[in-house]
C-alpha cells in the first residue's frame, strides 16, 4: 500500500503537471514561467525542482502523460474481432478526431506525440495498457512473421507521423482538411505491416 508521503508527492507532481498544461494552453509554452506554474499549483518554487529539472523537463513529462492518455483512449477502440491492422486504423482515426477537436492539446504537443515508455520498459512493464498492446503485437508477430521490434517501431513512427500531420493541418492549415488526408494515412498503415 502506498504511503501517505508517496501519495502527497504524487499529488504535488500531478498539480504541477496540470498547472503547466493549463498555462501552456492559455499562454503558450514560451510565455509561461516556472514561477507561474508553481503559483498556479500552489507549490513553492523550490519544490518544483524536486520533481523537474526545468521547464523543458516538465514539458517532456507532460507530453509523455498526454501521449499515454491518448494511446489508452485510442486503444479502447480496439475490437478483438477486427484484425491487428484494422485496429491500428481505428486507433489512428480516434487520434485524428481527437486532435481535430482539441487544438489546445495539439499546440502543447506540437509534433511531439511520443511512445510514453522506452522499448526496454515496454518489454518488461506490467502496466495493463502496455501489456495489452504488447500481447497484440506478439500475436500479430506470430501470425505475420514480422519481428515484434519492427512492429513496435512502425507503430511509433505512424503515430508520430499522425501527430505531425494533424499539427500541420490544424495549426498551419496544410493540408487544409485533415479528413481528406485520413484515407492516405489509413492506406499507409495498411501497407506498413508487410513482412520485409
Amino acid at each position: 500500500m502506498e504511503s501517505l508521503i508517496t501519495k502527497k508527492k504524487e499529488k504535488k507532481r500531478e498539480n504541477l503537471l496540470n498547472s503547466a498544461y493549463e498555462l501552456f494552453m492559455d499562454k503558450g509554452i514560451s510565455n509561461t514561467t516556472i514561477d507561474q506554474i508553481c503559483r498556479k499549483a500552489g507549490i513553492a518554487k523550490g519544490t518544483f525542482y524536486l520533481y523537474f529539472h526545468d521547464k523543458e523537463d516538465i514539458l517532456k513529462s507532460l507530453i509523455k502523460r498526454i501521449s499515454y492518455t491518448l494511446l489508452q483512449n485510442a486503444y479502447a477502440r480496439v475490437n478483438k474481432n477486427r484484425s491487428f491492422i484494422e485496429n491500428l486504423v481505428q486507433m489512428a482515426d480516434y487520434l485524428i478526431d481527437y486532435f481535430k477537436n482539441d487544438t489546445g492539446t495539439v499546440q502543447v504537443l506540437k509534433k511531439d506525440f511520443t511512445w510514453p515508455i522506452t522499448e526496454e520498459e515496454f518489454i518488461s512493464t506490467d502496466d495493463p495498457l502496455m501489456s495489452s498492446i504488447r500481447d497484440m503485437i506478439e500475436q500479430y508477430s506470430e501470425s505475420s512473421g514480422l519481428e515484434e521490434h519492427k512492429i513496435l517501431l512502425r507503430i511509433y513512427a505512424l503515430f508520430s507521423m499522425i501527430a505531425s500531420v494533424c499539427y500541420s493541418a490544424i495549426i498551419d492549415h496544410f493540408p487544409d482538411d485533415i479528413d481528406m488526408f485520413k484515407p492516405e494515412i489509413f492506406s499507409m498503415i495498411r501497407g506498413s505491416f508487410n513482412k520485409d
